[in-house]
Protein backbone atom coordinates (compact mmCIF):
# COMPACT_ATOMS: atom_id res chain seq x y z
CA UNK A 1 0.00 0.00 0.00
CA UNK A 2 1.23 3.46 -0.83
CA UNK A 3 2.06 5.77 2.02
CA UNK A 4 -0.25 8.56 0.87
CA UNK A 5 -1.44 11.17 3.34
CA UNK A 6 -4.76 12.97 3.32
CA UNK A 7 -5.22 16.55 4.46
CA UNK A 8 -8.31 18.53 5.38
CA UNK A 9 -8.78 22.27 5.58
CA UNK A 10 -9.88 23.47 9.03
CA UNK A 11 -10.08 26.70 11.00
CA UNK A 12 -6.63 27.79 12.19
CA UNK A 13 -5.82 26.42 15.63
CA UNK A 14 -3.41 29.25 16.41
CA UNK A 15 -5.57 32.33 15.82
CA UNK A 16 -8.93 30.49 15.63
CA UNK A 17 -9.46 32.16 12.25
CA UNK A 18 -9.83 35.59 13.85
CA UNK A 19 -6.59 37.18 12.59
CA UNK A 20 -5.98 35.69 9.13
CA UNK A 21 -3.83 38.55 7.86
CA UNK A 22 -1.47 38.63 10.84
CA UNK A 23 -1.21 34.87 11.48
CA UNK A 24 1.59 33.09 9.62
CA UNK A 25 -0.09 29.68 9.91
CA UNK A 26 -3.36 30.28 8.05
CA UNK A 27 -4.61 31.67 4.76
CA UNK A 28 -6.75 34.77 4.22
CA UNK A 29 -9.88 32.81 5.19
CA UNK A 30 -8.42 31.86 8.58
CA UNK A 31 -8.03 28.22 7.56
CA UNK A 32 -5.09 25.85 7.40
CA UNK A 33 -4.41 22.29 6.20
CA UNK A 34 -3.84 19.50 8.70
CA UNK A 35 -3.18 15.81 8.20
CA UNK A 36 -6.43 13.92 8.65
CA UNK A 37 -6.87 10.65 10.48
CA UNK A 38 -8.83 7.82 8.89
CA UNK A 39 -11.58 8.43 11.47
CA UNK A 40 -11.91 12.11 10.43
CA UNK A 41 -12.08 11.19 6.74
CA UNK A 42 -14.73 8.53 7.43
CA UNK A 43 -16.82 11.02 9.44
CA UNK A 44 -16.65 13.58 6.59
CA UNK A 45 -17.56 11.01 3.94
CA UNK A 46 -20.51 9.69 5.98
CA UNK A 47 -22.23 13.09 6.04
CA UNK A 48 -21.39 14.09 2.46
CA UNK A 49 -24.38 14.09 0.08
CA UNK A 50 -22.13 12.63 -2.66
CA UNK A 51 -21.08 9.69 -0.46
CA UNK A 52 -21.70 7.02 -3.12
CA UNK A 53 -19.58 8.82 -5.72
CA UNK A 54 -16.72 9.31 -3.26
CA UNK A 55 -16.71 5.64 -2.25
CA UNK A 56 -16.75 4.58 -5.91
CA UNK A 57 -13.66 6.71 -6.52
CA UNK A 58 -11.88 5.25 -3.49
CA UNK A 59 -12.49 1.60 -4.37
CA UNK A 60 -9.48 -0.08 -5.99
CA UNK A 61 -9.83 -0.89 -9.65
CA UNK A 62 -9.50 -4.49 -10.75
CA UNK A 63 -6.34 -4.66 -12.82
CA UNK A 64 -5.59 -7.84 -14.67
CA UNK A 65 -2.01 -8.47 -15.60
Amino acid sequence: MDNKKLFIKVKCSICRGRKPFSCVYCDMLGETYVQASAKAIARIINVDPHRGEIIALLEPEDTEE
